[in-house]
């Protein structure tokens, strides 16, 4: 019981590490990046296509960014002030070629905006720029445990599937801590944290699927409906708990019987031994009025 303990306070402890350190979410590469992005607003503001060209690699066609940038323009023509905060990023390598994406909030005086800068080794200035509306970044979705209000039957039905696989699995650990078995540590947390996830999310851009087994402490299926037409769809499966029961009989730890039922030959004996007890009692009896008889 003492290891238990100790498993689940280290578990806490981890959990609450990742989540301080992702709580800082702004890098020093995300605040130089920061400042191109300023730049880059700055042209669009200003209409000016050759300072916002500068700012990426040389390599680019300068025809196609011409076009892209008469659009990009659009979003910032009744802007006058803003303000850039990072709120995310993301990094990994492609073709051999580490990139480093920041994401941020731009807050300003005719709306909120979200942004999107690339860049990658090898490459001098920004290497990708997108900018979209908070409203279109973030639209409005039902069918989770917090949107429920307006979700159909579909979506219902996702979430009341997963209110059984969360029954299957409370019914699971309940059934492990009882348990006389082997390995009882390891199932339990098996049980507690291992889910395998689907998702399939679907957009004007395409379908995408993806497909993941590790740890986590909550989640739950549903079929989340945005404003903009995609959907998403999320499968939740209990895989620790259905590989607890796989397992069950094997590990459980059997109770013995007692010896006179498990030993069949010493069960043969003492019958044997008692049938001769019986038998003599008989015979002595049998004697002893034979010799009444006789002496009369």
């Amino acid at each position: 019981m003492n290891k238990i303990k100790r498993i689940f306070a280290l578990l806490l402890i981890l959990t609450l590490v990742f989540s301080l350190a992702s709580c800082g979410v702004e890098t020093e590469k995300g605040n130089e990046i920061k400042l191109q992005c300023e730049a880059m607003i700055d042209a669009m503001i200003a209409n000016d296509v050759d300072a916002a060209y500068s700012l990426f690699p040389p390599q680019l066609d300068k025809a196609i960014f011409s076009k892209s940038f008469v659009e990009l323009c659009g979003y910032v023509k009744d802007v006058e002030t803003y303000e850039l905060k990072q709120i995310g990023w993301k990094t990994g390598i492609d073709n051999g070629l580490n990139y480093y994406i920041a994401t941020y909030n731009m807050k300003t005086n005719a709306g909120n905006f979200i942004i999107e800068a690339t860049v990658v080794d090898g490459y001098e200035g920004l290497y990708n720029f997108h900018i979209m509306s908070e409203e279109k970044a973030n639209p409005t979705f039902t069918g989770t445990l917090t949107t429920i209000a307006g979700s159909n039957i579909f979506q219902l039905a996702f979430l009341a599937f997963s209110v059984l696989c969360l029954a299957f699995s409370v019914i699971t650990l309940v059934d492990c801590a009882k348990r006389k078995m082997k390995y009882k540590a390891l199932f339990l947390l098996i049980i507690i944290l291992g889910f395998s996830v689907f998702t399939l999310k679907y957009s004007a851009s395409g379908v995408n699927l993806n497909t993941h087994i590790g740890v986590m402490l909550f989640s739950y299926s549903y079929l989340q409906i945005y404003s903009t037409g995609a959907w998403t769809i999320k499968m939740v499966l209990p895989l620790g708990a259905i590989v607890y029961w796989i397992f069950r009989n094997t590990v459980t730890i059997k109770e013995q019987t007692s010896a006179i039922a498990s030993d069949p030959v010493q069960n043969a004996e003492n019958s044997s031994a008692e049938e001769g007890a019986h038998t003599t009692e008989s015979d002595i009896k049998e004697n002893t009025e034979t010799e009444k008889n006789e002496n009369e």
